[in-house]
């Protein structure tokens, strides 16, 4: 049987790209509305072809760790903060 192995570093590099747009146009809008937009249009790049691909374990770490930011960038959180690791707890 033969393992392949995927780099999950393009899917970081393209969700941030459109993150970083998405954030860009909405930074004025509330919270929960630019929270939506993330969901909408840059949470699907992370979980694309989720069914097909078989991750590592570091891997869908660091793709938790990059939707994780998002909730840090929208709402002013640090790494370290109580009320950070409460909300990214709640989001699953």
């Amino acid at each position: 049987m033969c393992a392949m192995t995927f780099d999950s570093s393009c899917v970081k590099q393209s969700f941030f790209a459109a993150c970083n747009s998405t954030y860009a146009h909405a930074k004025d809008l509330e919270e929960v509305v630019h929270l939506k937009l993330q969901e909408s249009y840059c949470l699907p790049i992370l979980s694309y072809a989720v069914a097909a691909v078989k991750y590592t374990t570091h891997q869908e770490d660091e793709l938790n760790v990059s939707w994780n930011s998002v909730y840090r960038s929208i709402f002013g959180l640090t790494d370290g903060s109580p009320n950070g690791r409460l909300l990214l707890a709640s989001a699953g």
